[in-house]
């Protein structure tokens, strides 16, 4: 990926004839290349700064935007807003300014997917009606039963990422999730006490905890593309019994984006309202 200086980062909104740059994550980091987290952020700023002129630019990992960041708040760099995924940020804050945006949840899969995002995304893709075949009974108790399992695990993820900025929960894969592929998914609660005790042995079994006390939210905390997994998978199974049709996890999440923005929770919402109304010069309605 080319290296731009901070005045060339600065100045590209005048290239664009708009007034601010917003990098994102996603892509692969090069021009035109695409990015679920953009279609995400362009829902929130058609929501919140309608009429106001953006440009949305994905930059790859979060790695890749953090030098912007980092020049964002030394001062090197106006005129441009980062818009990324809080993962454990919240933990130990190293990015303080107007012009970088985090996430409510861990990413931005936490703040649209939830167990009614997968009833409601149900029936926006299954010819059945709601009283002819009701799903949520099965969908909340099977939610309610993974809030219970991971709560722990969520906890312990947490943890680690606060003292050794590496989690416990493998960001690579969901082999956690039973039977691999497709089906009804439970979780495998034997392998992830098993990446607990893996991560404490890296690390001389020493036990770590929180500086401060940490409320755990689990569907708010837990690693995004989990969340999102677990999320389709139950979505993959209902359509595959009700209808035999099936959906691509990229129309899943479309769908979540788009039902998620326009009913974003309260605390989502008033989360996004305060920072949006923050960004420097913000016309904000």
């Amino acid at each position: 990926m080319p290296t731009r200086t901070p005045s060339g980062i600065s100045n590209e909104h005048l290239f664009h004839g708009i007034r601010m740059t917003v990098y994102v994550e996603g892509g692969d980091g090069s021009e035109g290349t695409p990015s679920v987290d953009l279609v995400y952020w362009r829902s929130l700023f058609d929501l919140l700064m309608p009429g106001d002129s953006f440009y949305l630019k994905p930059r790859g990992g979060k790695g890749s935007l953090r030098k912007i960041a980092s020049d964002i708040c030394d001062g090197r760099v106006t005129n441009v807003l980062v818009c990324w995924d809080r993962d454990f940020d919240h933990l130990r804050p190293a990015y303080l300014s107007s012009s970088i945006i985090t996430t409510y949840g861990y990413s931005w899969e936490n703040d649209v997917w939830s167990p009614r995002m997968v009833e409601d995304v149900f029936y926006q893709l299954c010819g059945v009606d709601r009283h002819s075949v009701p799903v949520w009974g099965e969908i909340d108790r099977t939610f309610s039963q993974f809030e219970r399992q991971l709560r722990w695990i969520v906890r312990a993820d947490m943890i680690c990422m606060a003292n050794c900025n590496k989690g416990v929960i493998p960001r690579a894969g969901f082999r956690c999730v039973l039977p691999p592929g497709h089906g009804w998914p439970v979780l495998d609660c034997d392998f992830l006490r098993g990446c607990v005790a893996r991560a404490r042995g890296d690390r001389g079994g020493r036990r770590f905890s929180m500086a401060v006390f940490t409320k755990i939210e689990v569907f708010r905390d837990l690693y995004g593309h989990l969340l999102a997994f677990l999320c389709y998978r139950v979505l993959a199974s209902l359509l595959h019994r009700h209808s035999g049709a099936s959906s691509g996890r990229e129309t899943a999440n479309s769908l979540a984006i788009a039902n998620g923005t326009r009913n974003l929770a309260p605390a989502v919402l008033a989360h996004y309202r305060k920072a949006f109304a923050s960004i420097p010069g913000a016309v904000y309605p």
